[in-house]
Formats: C-alpha cells, sequence, structure tokens
C-alpha cells in the first residue's frame, strides 16, 4: 500500500469537504505537528491512526536521538548554572524513555519475528476445512 503525500491529502479532503484548501493545510499540518509531538515525547514507538496509517519511529532516528542527548549530557555538565542543571536533568529522563522506547521496538521486532518463525515452520494452528456450509450445523 502506497503512503498517502500530505499534499494529496489536503487537495482530496479540500475537494471532497468543499473547504478552502488553505483551512484544510492548516488542520492537517497540526495534525501531523501533533503526531511528531506524540512520536518525539519517547512514550509511544508506533501510532495508528484510524484510515491514514500506523505511524512507525525508525530505530536509525532513535538512535541517533540517543547518541545525540548523551554527547549533549557531559557538555551541560561542565556549565555550572541551575539552567544548565535543570537541563541535564530533562536529558537524563529522555535517555531512559529513549532506551525504554528501543526495548519496547525490540520486543515488538523479536514478537514479529516468532510469529514468522511458526508461520515458515507450520506448525501454528491451521484450520483444515474453509467451507463452514458443508460442515453442518452446530449441536
Amino acid at each position: 500500500m502506497r503512503p498517502v503525500k500530505r499534499k494529496e491529502l489536503i487537495a482530496k479532503t479540500a475537494q471532497q469537504m468543499e473547504l478552502p484548501a488553505e483551512l484544510v493545510e492548516d488542520i492537517v499540518s497540526f495534525f501531523y505537528s501533533t503526531l511528531h509531538k506524540r512520536l518525539s515525547s519517547g512514550d509511544y514507538h508506533s501510532l495508528q491512526v484510524p484510515n491514514l496509517g500506523r505511524f512507525v519511529i525508525k530505530p536509525k532516528s532513535l538512535q541517533k536521538k540517543i547518541d545525540h542527548t548523551v554527547n549533549k549530557i557531559p557538555f551541560l555538565e561542565k556549565i555550572n548554572t541551575m539552567r544548565a542543571y535543570e537541563v541535564r536533568l530533562t536529558h537524563i529522563e529522555d535517555l531512559k524513555k529513549f532506551h525504554k522506547l528501543q526495548e519496547m521496538m525490540q520486543a515488538e521486532k523479536d514478537r514479529k519475528a516468532g510469529i514468522m518463525e511458526l508461520r515458515k515452520s507450520n506448525t501454528y494452528e491451521t484450520y483444515p476445512d474453509t467451507n463452514l456450509e458443508e460442515q453442518g450445523e452446530d449441536s
């Protein structure tokens, strides 16, 4: 399935709802910024949006964010101000969230790999007869 691009979504929605494209663009921009904030908060590794799809954090992006945060902490330790201390504590909390998120993503990846392994080995439960009409009534 091909993902819907933002411009296509705006044009189609504006045409179908008979609204100005600028208004629809503002609404869609707000929607995407909200999605971005939720994903970047570190609380979720994916978000499912009905009729629009699933938005997932890329592992490489998460690793870059972790590396960036790890590199900032020692720099902030050298600055002796309350603001730097507060920012450093925020980065440490963010780092904990990011590591937890990484664990969640790995668990999801392992779960999917387990399902694929079961499918390949043909040991998962299958239903022999899919034609329920020929099986007769339940008693």
